[in-house]
């Protein structure tokens, strides 16, 4: 695990189960599933289940949050090699996009609001 999540989960370790007052909820070490654990058999909107046949490299991302009850998801990789680059996804049923390069990048773009939490293009700093 990555010395920045290992960080995370000492101090922080999520937002217990709660949605903070941006609609985000951070999970802790307890509730970190890979995605196809969490996901297998959800068939709400969006399916995330669908994200087992779509998505090749599923099997070494973990869900770290989720965006207002699983409208987005967020995932990480923590394969075998979990100290080199750890990338972070944003989910949305079927489709992955790749959004950050670590989780510390990833909290950067949480911080900011930054529309590609929500699959969307980043917009040009003004």
């Amino acid at each position: 695990m990555p010395a920045e999540l290992v960080r995370y989960f000492t101090l922080i370790n999520g937002t217990g189960a709660e949605y903070d007052e941006s609609f985000f909820c951070f999970y802790g070490l307890a509730e970190l599933q890979s995605v196809a654990e969490r996901f297998h058999d959800y068939h709400g909107s969006p399916k995330y289940s669908d994200l087992l046949h779509s998505w090749p490299d599923h099997a070494r991302f973990y869900v770290i949050a989720d965006y207002l009850i699983h409208t987005f998801a967020y995932a990480i990789w923590l394969g075998e090699d979990a100290a080199g680059s750890n990338p972070v996804y944003v989910l949305y049923g079927g489709e992955y996009r790749l959004i950050a390069e670590n989780f510390t990048a990833f909290l950067a773009l949480y911080k900011r609001d930054s529309a590609m939490l929500y699959l969307e293009d980043e917009e040009p700093p003004k």
